[in-house]
């Protein structure tokens, strides 16, 4: 595995969080070396080492069957690893999973987040609601729900008030077209959204547990262009707007199989890009290699 840092400078960027790692203070979030997991048909994935900074957007990206989701779900505790080691978030990635775990959340995975087109977006948050409460709190009270839909569209519509202020040359030069928005009606059913809605809605569902670290699986699977650029800025603006909102620096892992509108928008926004959090590659290879 190979580990590239996009040659991208974002003004304004405070860097406000440290971590032990090993007994040594770090701004790393993550530092894994030689991580590798088989299957029954051969590695997942093989002797990943990289490292990134809390904010950071961590893309890792690969070819289908090169065990990005598999990763993705490691470096978030929910998956085990057969060889390597490393810290994500302080913690040792293989003997603390279950910290890490508790200080994560997913979305896109639909082994874990699968949404459910007959429930509307106020349905879900309830039930994330509950599942973030004690085991002896199996009842969320409407004003609990209530309350975390109005944290949801607090953080929908600072993204939309972001997206207004984009540069017209950059808007332009990625050919975009009309600009969605992200403010979702609590009382629409999931199988009403457009499958951008959808993705925005996995991830309000994972903001709504104050963790440090999100993972995203399959951004590029959105079936346009547009809608790949928009997913990809939504990522690069979500630490900022949480942020604002007296949370901690946000650190992002997403998976994909090829980077295109990511790289196109970065092109774009080149010294625009202030708020907006750096990004870091990491390369999978196929299992063929």
């Amino acid at each position: 595995a190979i580990s590239t840092r996009f040659n991208v400078s974002f003004p304004g960027w405070i860097w406000n969080s440290t971590r032990c790692l090993g007994g040594a203070m770090t701004d790393l979030v993550i530092d894994v070396q030689g991580l590798s997991r088989a299957s029954g048909g051969g590695p997942e994935y093989r002797d990943v080492t990289f490292d990134a900074e809390h904010g950071d957007v961590v893309v890792l990206v690969g070819p289908k069957g090169a065990g990005k989701t598999m990763l993705l779900l490691g470096l978030l505790g929910r998956m085990g690893f057969d060889a390597g080691s490393g810290f994500v978030d302080g913690y040792d990635v293989r003997r603390q999973a279950r910290l890490v775990r508790e200080n994560s959340a997913v979305a896109n995975v639909t082994l874990f987040t699968g949404l459910d087109s007959s429930l509307s977006v106020r349905e879900h948050v309830a039930e994330r609601v509950i599942l973030n409460r004690p085991w002896y709190l199996p009842v969320a009270r409407q004003r609990s729900v209530d309350a975390v839909i109005d944290r949801c569209l607090v953080i929908a519509g600072d993204v939309d008030h972001r997206l207004e202020g984009l540069p017209e040359k950059a808007v332009s030069r990625l050919k975009l077209r009309d600009r969605p928005s992200f403010r979702l009606d609590p009382d629409a059913l999931v199988g009403e959204l457009d499958d951008l809605q959808q993705l925005a809605l996995e991830i309000l569902l994972a903001c709504i547990s104050p963790v440090e670290l999100i993972g995203v699986d399959d951004v590029d699977l959105l079936r346009t262009r547009e809608d790949r650029i928009w997913a990809w800025l939504l990522l690069m603006e979500l630490s900022s707007v949480r942020q604002s909102q007296g949370l901690d620096v946000t650190t992002v892992i997403a998976s994909c199989q090829e980077t295109t509108e990511l790289n196109a928008l970065l092109d774009a926004l080149g010294d625009h890009a202030e708020g907006c959090a750096p990004v870091r590659s990491v390369l999978l290879e196929s299992k063929d290699d």
